[in-house]
């Protein structure tokens, strides 16, 4: 499989903390990169859509004070889509 190159620019803690570990471990750094984000992505959840994403939020129905009917009342559209 190819491979292909990434720079990312990290804090000086975290380099540190990234040189002790790979020490330890006996592993380049690059492998303990990958090993994390093989890990992060794996634990990651499934695209969202922008719906589901509000919904996840809780911004979906959030608005209060509303007409409950816009999408079926047609004077709440009256104008819509004209220019001013």
């Amino acid at each position: 499989m190819p491979s292909s190159r990434l720079s990312v620019r990290i804090s000086a803690r975290l380099e540190q903390q990234l040189r002790q570990r790979a020490a330890i471990a006996g592993q380049p750094e690059s492998v303990l990169v990958r090993q994390a984000l093989d890990g992060y992505l794996a634990a990651s959840p499934e695209e969202l859509s922008a719906y589901e994403m509000a919904e996840e939020l809780g911004l979906i129905g959030c608005a209060s004070g509303g007409a409950r009917d816009l999408s079926t009342n047609r004077k709440h559209l009256a104008g819509f889509g004209k220019s001013r």
